[in-house]
């Protein structure tokens, strides 16, 4: 059996200028993943809120530490304010970071279940 370079050449596939050119379509149900989106936002949210919880617990806890130091050991006024400021500035941050991670999560839940 004989090939000519004709043969040869029509066996090898001709690059096409778009890479789904030839496929068969599929059409996906728009509603196939109504879920996801809601889903990934409650995971985010409860991931977020936990995170939330446990540094605002720091900052609990340092104020527990500052009001006992305050009481019994009778620290600088200067160290207990400090520490005051430490202490709000650490639940201020915490709280201002959670609710732009809500938000922002809020905004990209919404944006995705637009699409559907």
């Amino acid at each position: 059996m004989t090939s000519t370079t004709e043969d040869v050449e029509s066996a090898i596939p001709k690059p096409s200028s778009s890479p789904m050119e030839g496929a068969p379509s599929v059409a996906i149900p728009r509603s196939s993943k109504f879920w996801l989106a809601p889903w990934t936002f409650l995971v985010h949210g409860f991931v977020a809120t936990s995170i939330f919880m446990i540094i605002a617990g720091f900052a609990v806890g340092l104020d527990i530490i500052v009001r006992w130091l305050e009481e019994t050991i009778r620290v600088s006024p200067w160290i207990i304010l400090l520490l005051h400021v430490a202490e709000y500035l650490i639940f201020l941050i915490d709280l201002f970071l959670y609710v732009v991670f809500l938000s922002r999560t809020a905004c990209r839940t919404y944006r995705d279940m637009k699409h559907l």
